[in-house]
């Protein structure tokens, strides 16, 4: 891979995130969180689980040991749990650019 393919990646990701964020819009509240009896109990915990790994993942890149994520109850609507999502993508998108530069200086491999 080279930092072309991290970036498109990145904005593939990020595309993916928004679109699964809308289509949820068309859910009911009940919906929304009903426990559908997978690894993650309803969707709303599915996609917590994604917002927060995320930004768990890009720490860690960086050498930070973040050791919690918020329990998905935190975020009890689709409006609460977006809220969330757009603060930690408008976050995470510094930190992506900050670990591509990184990776074209070279001074990522210690933090593996």
């Amino acid at each position: 891979m080279n930092l072309e393919d991290f970036r498109l990646l990145y904005e593939y990701n990020s595309w993916a995130n928004r679109r699964s964020l809308n289509a949820c819009a068309a859910l009911t509240n009940e919906q929304f969180t009903r426990d559908l009896g997978s690894s993650f109990r309803s969707i709303r915990d599915t996609l917590s689980h994604i917002c927060e790994v995320e930004w768990l993942w890009l720490e860690r890149w960086h050498g930070r040991s973040a050791n919690s994520i918020r329990p998905a109850t935190d975020f009890p609507t689709l409006d609460s749990l977006r809220h969330r999502w757009t603060s930690r993508e408008s976050s995470n998108t510094r930190r992506q650019k900050e670990f591509r530069r990184r990776l074209r200086s070279g001074r990522c491999s210690s933090t593996w």
